[in-house]
């Protein structure tokens, strides 16, 4: 399971969730791939996060989008644009 760092700790990215944190950079969603949950997650380290902050999301989606059409994922879910985690 993937963790994700928190300024309250550490804790799993649940599979079925999607969202963005703007304190960490850090954007995730989730599918099913091969009958397993997967989680799809990227950080952008300083100082690029900054640079890449108005075209993060499309690369993000992007990638996922790779990611689940080759493996043959179903049930995508990815982050609404300026959304938080859910």
């Amino acid at each position: 399971m993937r963790r994700a760092t928190w300024p309250d700790g550490d804790r799993p990215l649940d599979p079925g969730t999607s969202g963005h944190d703007p304190d960490t950079g850090l954007l995730w969603a989730s599918s099913t791939c091969d009958g397993a949950p997967a989680v799809h997650a990227m950080t952008v380290g300083h100082p690029y996060g900054r640079v890449l902050a108005d075209r993060l999301p499309a690369l993000f989606r992007a990638y996922v989008e790779d990611v689940t059409e080759r493996r043959g994922c179903t049930g995508v879910r990815l982050p609404e644009p300026g959304g938080a985690g859910e």
